[in-house]
């Protein structure tokens, strides 16, 4: 071997010892390089061990050990794929791995790990849905529907759930409240089926009654409604019916009116009432009568009440909260969206 060779495979053998050297300094460094990697992703940084999450409210819910425990949840389903970062889901896709799980199902998802008011609900959503990222993210960092977390219901009291999308409103509801008889309705049947997955998987299945109905006037009725599979932005009104296109067709979908509700699970008040379904409130409204619903969160899409009357869409802003639309401007009082 010559001088100049015994030199190179010198100077190869230095550079693989500072390699490995190197190696091992980030192995040994990478806790902190995680927690400052979460913190520059809008995340808190970790702390060196996981404690129980404890009880805590709206303003201290996305809490660091609970998050961390959502993480690390995350990271361990196999095969693991990270997310990127959405406008709609923000940060919080991070909670998902976007390896698209099928198994025995018919729908493959994503499958993701939320952390909420003291709970990590395991959501299974879409491939490239990112829709229960949004949500999660609207009901810790944007305070979406603040008023669900500090109710008083006793065991026995009935919320219910329109346009429940994947259940995540639900499943929350059954977590904090553990007595409550909960109705949900979606009526997506491709949602609908992650809406039953979701229950099961967060062992909530004595607490929530779920249909794959739309609501309507008249009760039993086939009708079609505007159907996305990456769950969000349908309905029996929706603009998709005219714009079928994609992702996205119609479905066929049997009907339940309010009063078919009310009579077949015996409901005399409804403690919680969420409603979020595209435009199916304009229906709902009329058939609500005075007194019956305690506390009620939802939106009003203002340009499906072009035929109805102006006092209708005061009545659905008075019990819901939030309109969205330009006929909203034309209401003496509302209060603003959600961000």
């Amino acid at each position: 071997m010559s001088r100049t060779t015994r030199f190179c495979s010198g100077v190869a053998c230095l550079a693989l010892a500072v390699a490995i050297g190197v190696a091992c300094l980030a192995l040994l460094n990478w806790p902190t390089q995680r927690a400052s990697y979460l913190k520059g992703a809008g995340a808190i940084a970790a702390p060196s061990t996981l404690g129980e999450p404890g009880a805590i409210t709206h303003k201290s819910d996305f809490d660091t050990s609970l998050k961390m425990e959502a993480l690390r949840l995350a990271h361990q389903f196999k095969p693991f794929v990270p997310c990127p970062r959405t406008t709609k889901g923000g940060n919080w896709t991070q909670f998902c791995s976007c390896h698209g799980e099928g198994g025995s199902t018919a729908d493959p998802g994503y499958h993701c790990f939320f952390p909420i008011h003291g709970h990590i609900l395991r959501i299974s959503e879409p491939m490239g849905s990112f829709m229960g990222a949004f949500v999660a993210r609207e009901l810790v960092e944007k305070g979406g529907y603040s008023s669900m977390f500090g109710l008083h219901l006793n065991a026995g009291d009935v919320v219910l759930d329109v346009g429940a999308n994947l259940g995540i409103v639900s499943i929350i509801m059954a977590k904090l409240y553990p007595g409550v008889r909960i109705v949900s309705l979606e009526a997506n049947p491709s949602t609908y089926r992650f809406l039953e997955r979701n229950v099961v998987m967060n062992s909530v299945e004595a607490n929530i009654i779920h249909m794959n109905r739309a609501l309507a006037k008249k009760d039993n009725q086939s009708v079609q409604i505007g159907a996305c599979e990456l769950a969000g932005h349908n309905g029996v009104k929706s603009s998709i019916m005219r714009r079928p296109s994609g992702k996205c067709r119609t479905a066929d979908v049997t009907t339940i009116s309010f009063e078919k509700i009310l009579s077949k699970f015996n409901i005399s008040t409804i403690a919680f009432l969420k409603m979020d379904c595209e435009g199916c409130e304009v229906d709902a409204l009329p058939q609500i009568p005075e007194g019956l619903v305690a506390h009620a969160v939802g939106e009003c899409h203002s340009h499906y009440f072009k035929s109805a009357p102006k006092a209708l869409l005061q009545k659905c802003v008075d019990l819901l909260g939030e309109c969205h639309g330009g006929r909203c401007k034309t209401l003496g009082h509302h209060r603003p969206q959600s961000p």
